[in-house]
């Protein structure tokens, strides 16, 4: 579990100093991305209430798949 962690937080330097030589803000990159997910869930959510679904109470393939939905009519 240790070991992972620190993988982890090796890859993430690593996508911080990326983004710095793209000249990106690492930071603002991360929270846009956010967004984004969040925005993808809530539509997700929203098509399956309009089909009498709670998102609470479908498995996670089945929220993945109104979350795949809600990416591709973006």
């Amino acid at each position: 579990e240790e070991e992972r962690f620190h993988e982890l937080g090796d890859v993430l330097f690593a996508a911080v100093s990326v983004a710095r030589k793209m000249k990106l803000d690492p930071e603002l990159a991360l929270r846009a991305a956010a967004d984004r997910f969040r925005g993808r869930v809530q539509a997700g959510i929203d098509l399956a209430a309009s089909r009498g679904e709670n998102w609470n109470d479908l498995p996670p393939e089945a929220q993945l798949a109104y979350y795949a939905q809600a990416r591709l009519a973006e």
